[in-house]
């Protein structure tokens, strides 16, 4: 059978055939428990519901007697009927490490309908389809960095849906940049006098996952952080200043 959600209407349709024949007497529906007398409607059928509870799905049968006014009996069924008033399960997420990432970020929607009807769609940011887990990688151009927000759903072949997210992936690839300079200037000859008071400043700036670090250094010793640094001409040699 079909699956279906909600509330199943069931509709019988009875008769006692023949030439004087006695008519009906009752209909009664087994479902669950004992059976169940029907009353007929204004139009002659007899009617009942079927479902399962709220968040569950399942296959409930239900079957009918009919007895007429002579005693005469038949059951029809039983019928089982496939309801699915359970959401999917839905899972979002990425493989980023960290807040900010400097490589390809796999985002991933994965949904389960468990043994209900199945997924009838997935949607993963404006892709929705099918193809069950989803995937979307987030992997700006050199030189660039992007912040990507996702959400998903999932809806099975009766409509229950579930929603998931928002997630974001986060990934820069933009290099850093840093200004150095050292006032006053030195001398025609580059050099600055014993004793001669020389300041390096500094700065670095991100348009990205920000700065996490910004220090001045002297060959491979670091020297200062943060700006301004004061340099010692005290004596003689040689300062290589990188930040």
């Amino acid at each position: 059978p079909l699956w279906r959600a909600g509330v199943v209407q069931v509709t019988l349709a009875v008769s006692d055939p023949g030439v004087g024949a006695s008519g009906i007497a009752s209909v009664c529906v087994t479902t669950t428990g004992g059976c169940v007398a029907l009353e007929p409607g204004t139009n002659g059928e007899y009617a009942t519901t079927l479902t399962v509870p709220s968040g569950t799905d399942g296959a409930p049968t239900i079957s009918a007697t009919v007895t007429d006014v002579a005693g005469n009996s038949t059951t029809v069924g039983p019928v089982a009927l496939k309801i699915d008033r359970k959401a999917p399960a839905l899972t979002l997420s990425t493989d980023q490490v960290g807040a900010w990432t400097n490589t390809a970020v796999t985002v991933t929607a994965t949904a389960d309908d468990g043994t209900g009807s199945g997924i009838g769609e997935l949607c993963l940011g404006d892709t929705c389809d099918t193809v069950n887990p989803k995937t979307a990688t987030v992997d700006p151009p050199p030189g660039t960095f992007i912040e990507r927000t996702f959400n998903a759903s999932a809806t099975d072949n009766v409509g229950n849906t579930t929603t998931a997210g928002p997630v974001t992936a986060r990934v820069d690839r933009a290099i850093p940049t840093a200004t150095l300079s050292v006032t006053p200037d030195a001398n025609a000859d580059g050099i600055y006098n014993a004793g001669e008071s020389a300041t390096a400043t500094f700065s670095c700036a991100d348009v990205g996952s920000g700065v996490a670090s910004c220090a001045l250094f002297n060959g491979a010793t670091e020297v200062a952080t943060p700006s301004p640094f004061t340099i010692n001409t005290s004596t003689t040699g040689t300062a290589s200043l990188t930040v």
